[in-house]
């Protein structure tokens, strides 16, 4: 599946799967998701709330593109 949004974590926390196995946890102030918008593949994980709840905010990709401006080709060479 591939990613539209960037997503900043407001509340909660959540697990990072890849292939159904935990690799990580990440609570507020957390981000995901900038990875399938920077380099237009598909999803490299998924993400399960683990706490009561969460809260996110999110940008999509036209956003988050326009928010990094000049600095998304560099940031880009990074995430690949």
């Amino acid at each position: 599946e591939y990613g539209s949004k960037f997503f900043v974590m407001k509340e909660g926390t959540v697990a990072v799967f890849r292939d159904e196995t935990e690799v990580n946890t990440l609570s507020a102030p957390s981000t995901f998701g900038e990875a399938a918008l920077l380099t237009s593949l598909p999803r490299n994980a998924t993400i399960r709330v683990t706490s009561e709840q969460a809260k996110c905010a999110y940008l999509d990709r036209e956003a988050f593109l326009n928010l990094l401006g000049p600095l998304a080709d560099l940031v880009s060479r990074k995430v690949t």
